[in-house]
């Protein structure tokens, strides 16, 4: 999970946290989760079973300004180092947020190279973003249309995007694909 945790969240911060418990609940006891974040700076978590995770992921303040691309950078260079030493497994990384970049040193086209490598590992992208068409900036980012969810900016909205994506996530790993419905994104909205 890549969360953003720039000032403009401060308002649906609480709620983001709590759909973020709801996504790691969802997973099987035996997966790796890694909690990261990314504002003016990027906090890249370590890889811990569920349990830990639910205990560990507690809101923090948000702050600062949007460095999404750097935070992409950096969480798919860590998913990288660590992918070796993971055996087939089906990986994900939820990208959370509520604006465009507004302060990467990385570029445009560096996040989205590292992105294609997780795609053409069979590695899955999903991109959850409030006060913004979803769906054209995953297109932008090489994001297929399918994995993107757009999200009202309230606690209600939260909530149903994060339901949705642990739904989506639950299938992905039965069926080895999965994409948001129109149900889901009339809900969310």
């Amino acid at each position: 999970i890549l969360m953003d945790q720039s000032s403009s969240m401060a308002s649906m911060n609480d709620a983001a946290y709590e759909g973020a418990r709801e996504l790691i609940e969802g997973v099987p006891e035996t997966a790796r989760i890694v909690f990261s974040t990314f504002a003016s700076d990027i906090c890249l978590g370590d890889a811990m079973n569920r349990q830990t995770a639910l205990s560990t992921v507690v809101c923090r303040v948000a702050n600062g300004s949007t460095s999404m691309y750097d935070g992409i950078i950096r969480a798919i260079s860590q998913i990288d180092q660590t992918s070796a030493d993971v055996e087939s497994t089906k990986q994900t990384l939820i990208i959370i947020t509520d604006g465009q970049d507004t302060s990467s040193r990385g570029s445009h086209n560096e996040a989205c190279a590292a992105l294609l490598r997780m795609a053409n590992r069979g590695s899955r992208v999903v991109f959850l973003g409030a006060n913004q068409d979803a769906v054209m900036a995953a297109r932008q980012l090489g994001i297929p249309a399918g994995n993107a969810l757009s999200y009202a900016s309230n606690a209600n909205g939260q909530r149903l995007a994060f339901r949705a994506a642990s739904e989506a996530q639950r299938a992905y790993r039965t069926t080895g694909t999965a994409q948001f419905t129109q149900l889901q994104r009339a809900a969310s909205m």
